[in-house]
């Protein structure tokens, strides 16, 4: 069986994000009472570094921008209209944050949004599990840095 642990042993933001999504279809299962949540959290296309100009200028003209979260919990908790996560790999020396995404962390919380930086999909698992108070064993070593 395909497991988060093992799927989250690549360590790129894709298998770590891939995981996450893994873990949450676990939850719903074993939280039914928090299926309809727990079913609307999605993945956001972001911009990509391809190196397509024409690529690059449709996305940008569909809306696409850069700096945006990875995740979006389109669900209100801790006076808070909804939580948006930014997916890094586990290793905080190769995860870091642009300026973009920085940018785009301010804008969102000025709207009364939470955000949370996640190194690893066992950070975003924890935070997500705080916004639904699910109780889970998650490592103390996960990391998180989620402001106000």
């Amino acid at each position: 069986m395909l497991t988060p642990e093992k799927i989250g042993k690549c360590d790129s933001e894709q298998a770590q994000q891939t995981a996450l999504f893994c873990w949450i279809s676990l939850k719903r299962i074993e939280h039914p009472e928090l299926e309809l949540e727990l079913s609307c959290i999605f993945a956001i296309k972001n911009e990509e570094k391809s190196g397509n100009v024409i690529a690059g200028s449709h996305n940008k003209a569909a809306g696409v921008k850069r700096g945006v979260a990875d995740i979006m919990i389109p669900v209100s908790r801790h006076s808070k209209h909804g939580l948006f996560l930014e997916m890094k790999v586990a290793d905080t020396r190769k995860g870091k944050q642009s300026q973009a995404q920085k940018d785009f962390a301010m804008k969102i919380k000025k709207l009364d949004y939470a955000y949370c930086l996640c190194f690893g999909w066992e950070s975003a698992a924890s935070v997500i599990a705080k916004w639904f108070g699910i109780s889970v064993e998650i490592p103390l070593e996960t990391l998180t840095y989620c402001g106000k």
